[in-house]
């Protein structure tokens, strides 16, 4: 990986390991993202670190679509930045995303829904 300058998020050998590699930050997210998109062969592991991390959010919204969810609007909005950078694995997210919302716009808090649409 080429080094690059978050702010401390990334540590030599890789972005973070262990239980909080997948909570970034949405600056850390966005920093990522930028990473992402240049070189989507070598940050293939931290997105799909990442994308672990969406599904793992989403299913916690079909579960409780009524709560805040901020960080699962942070991770869609990196999701959509990067899907052109790994087109297979992101097949379905726009589909899966739409149905989410609607399915579960209605409980949906305000800003989760805005930061999804």
């Amino acid at each position: 990986h080429a080094p690059c300058s978050t702010g401390g998020a990334r540590r030599e050998g890789g972005w973070r390991s262990g239980a909080r590699a997948a909570a970034m930050s949405g600056a850390e997210l966005v920093v990522l993202q930028g990473a992402c998109k240049r070189d989507p062969d070598a940050y293939r592991e931290e997105f799909e670190l990442q994308l672990a991390h969406y599904r793992s959010k989403a299913q916690l919204l079909r579960l409780q679509p009524e709560g805040a969810h901020a960080e699962l609007a942070e991770l869609a909005s990196f999701m959509a930045h990067v899907s052109q950078s790994y087109p297979e694995q992101l097949r379905s997210y726009p589909s899966e995303l739409m149905a989410l919302v609607e399915r579960h716009a209605m409980a949906m808090h305000a800003d989760l829904r805005r930061g999804l649409v």
